[in-house]
């Protein structure tokens, strides 16, 4: 009798696994919209040595050029070391649509 209750618990976690993979594969293939006159920013604060900037940015990058939605990454310099400025030029420097402003500076950068 344990033997088939194990068998009938694999058998049901072997198709919940396959429905949940069924489910992933849908929501990752569920199309998004190219968006053709319509800009996206993404405000990034930024401070100390910008530990994750990079990753975050990077993934920011991606998901404007997955889109097509031309957005732009801003990033407000809200007290960065040396070595975390640096990092953000850098950034800009890989990711064209990148910036990096003062706090005060970034509605200059929403009309460019």
């Amino acid at each position: 009798m344990k033997v088939i209750s194990e068998v009938i618990l694999a058998a049901a976690l072997l198709l919940s696994m396959a429905a949940l993979w069924r489910i992933a594969g849908r929501v990752r293939n569920i199309p998004v919209p190219k968006l053709s006159d319509a800009a996206a920013y993404a405000l990034v604060r930024a401070s100390g040595s910008g530990e994750g900037l990079e990753q975050l940015v990077t993934s920011l990058v991606w998901l404007g050029e997955e889109t097509g939605s031309g957005s732009r990454v801003i990033i407000a310099d809200c007290g960065l070391s040396d070595d975390g400025r640096r990092l953000a030029r850098l950034l800009t420097h890989d990711h064209k649509t990148v910036r990096l402003c003062a706090p005060e500076d970034i509605s200059r950068h929403l009309e460019d």
